[in-house]
């Protein structure tokens, strides 16, 4: 039986959390000097900040998790990660009664560089009504982590995993998250792997990949494998993935 835990101390340079509801858009923004934005509407002194990298939010998260191996053959796990939250409390401004359509006709329907100019976005006259704020509590993405792992030969591996969002914090699961995996080794040097992973942020794909090893007990591989197979064929799946992984190296 394993257990283990980590803390984190957390500093935000920048956030932006914009909700659409309706026919307006409203949320809260924070960004440090680095980023130039000078919020339009606001020339209230108190929102400033002293240095160009000073931090507009910190905090702390938490990760607590556990495992069971029995007999080398049979494993099991159970975390809770991103326990925890970051309060913002520099250049925070709430975002009120902007108007989706001057949104989408300010960045372009298909624009791809609405990071880039942020702060084009958030200087623009007239676009976003702002109101200086003193603070925020943004909730970590808070996550539970459940898996399992079966080494049922020494060629035959068998793994699933379950993830569930505790809640709806940014960067989060929209849902349940469930994976398996199989991994098949014909021999030393090569290990193939195929499952199914489905929920979150995806509905169902089905990933697959190779390692090749030059060396005995993989101690080098070489990998390569995608995130669904479905999207290399069916034209109406938007996600087309490839991973490649030159320098792995597996000691036992």
């Amino acid at each position: 039986l394993f257990a283990g835990g980590s803390v984190k101390f957390l500093q935000s340079n920048a956030t932006t959390d914009i909700t659409f509801d309706s026919d307006s858009v409203s949320g809260f923004a924070a960004f440090s000097s680095l980023f130039d934005i000078n919020y339009a509407n606001i020339t209230d002194p108190n929102v400033q900040l002293a240095g160009r990298l000073t931090p507009v939010g910190s905090g702390m998260g938490f990760d607590l998790g556990a495992t069971l191996a029995v007999s080398e053959k049979l494993f099991a796990a159970i975390s809770v990660t991103d326990i925890g939250s970051i309060k913002y409390t520099g250049n925070l401004v709430t975002v009120t009664d902007a108007l989706q359509d001057s949104l989408v006709n300010y960045i372009g329907i298909n624009a791809a560089t609405i990071f880039s100019d942020i702060d084009q976005l958030f200087n623009a006259q007239g676009l976003f009504q702002y109101l200086p704020a003193s603070e925020k509590k943004v909730a970590l993405p808070t996550m539970l982590h459940i898996g399992g792992g079966l080494h049922l030969t020494k060629q035959l591996d068998l793994a699933a995993d379950l993830i569930q969002p505790f809640n709806k914090a940014p960067g989060n699961l929209e849902k349940t998250y469930l994976a398996a995996l199989v991994g098949f080794s014909p021999s030393k040097n090569v290990k193939i792997s195929a499952g199914f992973k489905g929920g979150g942020l995806t509905d169902f794909d089905i990933p697959a990949g190779v390692s090749f090893s030059l060396f005995p007990y993989q101690i080098w591989q070489f990998s390569i494998g995608t995130g669904d197979i479905i999207s290399w064929v069916k034209q109406d799946r938007p996600t087309v993935s490839i991973t490649l992984s030159l320098l792995r190296f597996h000691f036992e």
